[in-house]
């Protein structure tokens, strides 16, 4: 991340800054995202499609996101590169692909969290229209709106958006346009008001829903959605924590670019890229079932025999319907 000209430019104008220091913990931190994003989005991703109910669209939210985690795991490989080879930076392409790889897929993430946001409000708000609104039509329209929209921004400094000229230092606020910056930045912020809002919304009803329905199996369907709307709630949160720091930065570069602010914006980028080794810790934490399921896929044959336990999809099948018929029934 272009943390040889940073860190010169730091040196020159402020506290000295060690490079091979600096490049060692890049490289710890960045090889350990590697790992565990690519491992843990890889479970997450065998193991919804595997064992749980694609029907949901939830679920293919979710592993529209693991897709997306995945790859910024995986593109970490890159990034270690680009520090031990200079000359990936004297490039217009090499060094684009160093900033906007990762901003494709976390463009990605973002618009993928917010459509996560928007199922669970009209899960909630409206459980008998959700089914028509979320058709699976809608939902692979919803999946793919993400990857056009980063696809789009990320492609546009390529095609001749940037501020790249012959010998120009290979620093993300300095290659691409002030504008992009704002996008950047702004894309974050408006999805993640919105989202606390619906959020916000839905904790409301289901808690009034709660005083109001009478104990019935309809109680069950409404825990399940609103223990979904909290696992989703916490990987909100999660992902804005992670982001929102580094927005600011974006925001206060694209005013005026500064040297110490652009190697603490570098810093946290490793943040908001470590988000993609959290979520699957949130569904083990959250979700019974993805825990079942990575179960299986870890144990060897020979294990799962002697436990002799249901498979997962089924179980899941079965309670969507009987709790879905339960539900069609008392209303």
């Amino acid at each position: 991340m272009a943390t040889r000209e940073i860190a010169t430019g730091i040196d020159s104008s402020g506290p000295h800054i060690d490079y091979q220091t600096v490049v060692i913990v890049f490289t710890i931190l960045q090889a350990v995202v590697m790992v565990v994003a690519s491992f843990g989005n890889l479970m997450v991703i065998v193991a919804f499609v595997r064992y749980m109910d694609l029907r949901r669209a939830t679920n293919k939210f979710i592993i529209n996101l693991a897709i997306s985690d995945l790859l910024t795991g995986l593109v970490m490989v890159y990034q270690i590169t680009s520090f031990y080879v200079p000359a990936m930076s004297r490039h217009l392409v090499s060094c684009l692909l160093q900033f906007q790889t990762i901003s494709v897929f976390t463009l990605s993430s973002q618009l993928s969290v917010t459509f996560c946001t928007i199922d669970r409000f009209i899960a909630i708000s409206t459980p008998f229209k959700h089914d028509a609104i979320m058709s699976p039509r809608n939902t692979a329209i919803m999946i793919s709106v993400p990857w056009v929209y980063g696809v789009i921004i990320g492609a546009l400094p390529f095609i001749g958006v940037n501020n790249w000229t012959d010998g120009s230092a290979c620093i993300y606020e300095l290659v691409v346009t002030p504008a992009q910056l704002y996008i950047s930045a702004l894309t974050t912020w408006s999805q993640t008001i919105p989202c606390f809002i619906m959020y916000g919304i839905i904790f409301k009803v289901a808690w009034d829903r709660k005083k109001r329905i009478r104990p019935t199996n309809r109680v069950l369907v409404h825990r399940i959605e609103v223990h979904s709307s909290v696992m989703m709630g916490i990987v909100t949160v999660a992902f804005t924590a992670c982001w929102l720091p580094y927005s600011v930065t974006t925001f206060m570069q694209a005013l005026n670019f500064n040297p110490t602010v652009s190697f603490v914006g570098n810093c946290l980028v490793f943040v908001g890229v470590a988000h993609s080794i959290v979520n699957p810790f949130i569904y083990a934490w959250q979700k019974r079932e993805f825990r079942r399921a990575c179960g299986r896929l870890l144990c060897t044959r020979s294990s799962a025999r002697r436990n002799q336990q249901p498979r997962v999809k089924t179980i899941s099948h079965q309670s969507d319907r009987s709790d879905a018929t339960s539900w069609r029934t008392d209303k």
